[in-house]
């Protein structure tokens, strides 16, 4: 089931309850209560942080503007992607991707010393 979810992560059709319910063989009434118990979280917020995680790469290694990634994984807007990144991570895009370009460094270094 979370193949299938990370599979059709930017279809929205695909990720909706009635659908995800039918190819499963689950009752669309049960199906929250199923996911939840399965994957410890709501389907919501599984896609949500997937997404997030699509995101943080993309940041990372893309040279997109936020703007672009935010459109790309289906956000309303870059403050609709910004507000929920801080919400989730506790810090803002822009020191994301200070700390990122800090840690590639980091990890850069070491693996040459090694």
């Amino acid at each position: 089931m979370l193949n299938h979810v990370q599979h059709h992560l930017f279809d929205n059709e695909q990720l909706r309850v009635a659908r995800l319910a039918e190819e499963f063989h689950v009752s669309a009434t049960y199906f929250g209560e199923y996911f939840r118990r399965n994957a410890g979280e709501s389907l919501q917020e599984y896609v949500l942080k997937s997404r997030l995680k699509v995101a943080e790469a993309r940041l990372l290694y893309s040279g997109n503007s936020v703007k672009e990634i935010a459109y790309e994984l289906g956000f309303s807007d870059a403050s609709h992607l910004s507000r929920l990144f801080k919400k989730y991570h506790g810090y803002t895009i822009q020191a994301f991707k200070q700390r990122g370009a800090f840690d590639l460094l980091t990890a850069g270094a070491t693996a040459c010393a090694v």
